[in-house]
C-alpha cells in the first residue's frame, strides 16, 4: 500500500494500523518505508508483531517511525512525500498474503501545501 501526499510532506513519529478483523488476515510481518522524489526508499518501522498465535487487538496497533539523525539545518529532509506499507510474511492466523486493513492513520507533523 502507498500513500502519495501530493502537495505536503509529512513527518511520521507514529502510524497505527487497524485491522478489519480480529482473527484472520492481520498484517504482522512488513515494514513502513518513506521517500521523497528521486531519492531511495528509507526503512522507518518495522512490522514484526508475533509469530501467528497470539490474538489480536481491535484497537491498532502502533509502530513508532525511526527516522534518521539529521542536524538541525537539515530537518526537513525528515519529511517525506511518499510512505509505503510493505507486507513481508503471512498474514496472521492464515497461509497467504491476503491482508484486511481498516483504518491506518499518521501522527506527526506535515507541511503546507507547496505550490
Amino acid at each position: 500500500i502507498q500513500f502519495d501526499f501530493l502537495a505536503r510532506k509529512v513527518k511520521p513519529d507514529y502510524i497505527r494500523i487497524q485491522d478489519s478483523r480480529n482473527n484472520k488476515y492481520c498484517l504482522i510481518k512488513g515494514r513502513i518505508e518513506a521517500r521523497n522524489e528521486n531519492e531511495d526508499w528509507v526503512v522507518i518501522a518495522t512490522i514484526d508483531d508475533d509469530d501467528g498465535t497470539t490474538p489480536r487487538s481491535t484497537t491498532g496497533h502502533w509502530y513508532q517511525a525511526s527516522l534518521p539523525w539529521v542536524s538541525k539545518n537539515d530537518e526537513y529532509k525528515l519529511y517525506y512525500k511518499y510512505i509505503r506499507i510493505i507486507q513481508t510474511g503471512y498474514s496472521y492466523n492464515s497461509n497467504n498474503y491476503e491482508m484486511e486493513i481498516k483504518r491506518i492513520d499518521f501522527y506527526g507533523e506535515y507541511t503546507e501545501p507547496v505550490i
